[in-house]
């Protein structure tokens, strides 16, 4: 019985050698803008540690200073926080032996305090440079996805006239590749791609209709609460707390709503939001919207049966929702960018208040920190995240859908072939 598989070796596909080029480096710049935004958390996380400390310090303090054992305790913690920097709990808090003594205790702990707050405004500096990087990053990652994007859009319309040609498709087979990028609930035949694309081009949709508003929206007011003098010159706590909050109110229904809603799509992926408690003194959590992920297990080269035109043109349909809506949307994330620069614009002019003392009594280290960390908090992740899986799935969609035109022509051409052997 004559072998139906198309072997990959026979085929050509991605011919353009510019497509693959765009491809690679639009992974290697998704690559960086994920490692700017967790170098971004990672110092973040140390803040918010150091922070924490610093807080039970100063209640330590209304109790004459830390006894030698809590100081041990306490150089322990924060010896955990700044080796993840390179530093030496030497180099931020006194000798153990510093803690004697009813007068050493008090003395000790204000120098320790005065140390841990001093790394935090390093941190912020690094997470201030941590921004700027990852604000370059994902302009870089936007710039490359947009190149690679008409790429495939010129791909697309040229397979939408080629659909017709894969007539004999029926007891073919082909070899997907890249099957994790298009598995739909761990399935990669034509329907089930073509009905995971279907969900990830809405994922894709609603992530410029609905995300990128809603954080260049949060930006701006984040900004503007920063740099509002009747804001900075509070006395009650809540005033600053109320800012805030209206601020997360722009962000945090959407990205419930986005959250709520969303379905498994091709690659697994979905939205879905995570929340962790805030550092010490703070009564409100973190909500982080992330694109979270069901991770297939494909194996490279799984056979399926060769899709009919019909569901090729399904799965055409989809990978042209998900490549139109990056071309006709992108150019909103210039707006989103600049948003976001100007928010941590106005957090340098805010430090510079804060320092100078010129700040109401209701701005406490902790409330200055969490100010800052509002202002500079990556909202941008999932959209690059969910765009990034839209294009790879698109790219997996389209060796697809070549392969299987190309099993049906490979395959008229062989009949043809065996015809003509049995004239002769």
């Amino acid at each position: 019985m004559e072998d139906d598989t198309v072997n990959e070796t026979d085929l050509v596909v991605s011919p353009d050698d510019t497509v693959e080029q765009e491809i690679a480096e639009t992974a290697e710049a998704f690559a960086e803008s994920e490692q700017s935004s967790d170098d971004q958390g990672e110092l973040e996380e140390i803040s918010d540690g150091l922070e924490s400390i610093y807080v039970s310090m100063e209640a330590a303090m209304q109790d004459g200073g830390l006894s030698p054992q809590s100081a041990l305790f306490m150089q322990h913690a924060v010896g955990a926080y700044t080796s993840r920097l390179g530093l030496k709990v030497s180099s931020v808090t006194p000798s153990l032996e510093s803690f004697g003594g009813q007068s050493g205790q008090a003395a000790a702990t204000t120098i320790s305090m005065e140390g841990i707050k001093e790394t935090i405004k390093k941190i912020w500096q690094a997470i201030k440079n941590a921004v700027a990087k990852a604000i370059a990053a994902v302009k870089n990652f936007f710039a490359k996805i947009f190149g690679g994007a008409k790429k495939l859009k010129s791909r697309i319309e040229a397979l939408k006239g080629k659909t017709s040609e894969a007539v004999d498709y029926q007891g073919k087979k082909v070899k997907v590749s890249g099957g994790d990028a298009i598995a739909y609930k761990g399935k990669v035949d034509g329907a089930s791609v073509a009905q995971g694309l279907g969900v990830l081009g809405e994922l894709v949709q609603e992530s410029w209709g609905e995300l990128a508003p809603a954080a260049e929206k949060y930006y701006a007011h984040m900004g503007a609460v920063l740099a509002d003098p009747k804001t900075q010159a509070a006395l009650e706590e809540a005033a600053i707390t109320k800012e805030v909050e209206s601020a997360e109110g722009m962000f945090s229904p959407v990205a419930a709503k986005l959250s709520g809603r969303s379905k498994e799509a091709a690659g697994g992926w979905y939205f879905s939001t995570s929340a962790e408690a805030g550092p010490a003194g703070e009564d409100a959590t973190k909500n982080t919207l992330t694109l979270a992920r069901k991770k297939p297990s494909i194996n490279e080269g799984t056979e399926i049966d060769c899709p009919g035109p019909n569901t090729l043109r399904d799965i055409l349909g989809h990978c042209s929702t998900i490549v139109e809506t990056l071309l006709a949307k992108g150019s909103y994330m210039d707006k989103l960018n600049a948003a976001r620069e100007k928010a941590v614009q106005t957090t340098e002019k805010f430090v510079n208040a804060a320092e100078q003392g010129k700040l109401g009594k209701a701005w406490s280290n902790a409330t200055v920190n969490r100010g800052l960390r509002k202002a500079t908090k990556d909202l941008t992740r999932p959209l690059l995240q969910v765009n990034n899986a839209g294009f790879s799935a698109v790219r997996s969609a389209l060796a697809l859908v070549e392969r299987s035109i190309a099993a049906a022509g490979k395959s008229e051409k062989k009949d043809d072939k065996k015809k003509d052997g049995d004239k002769k």
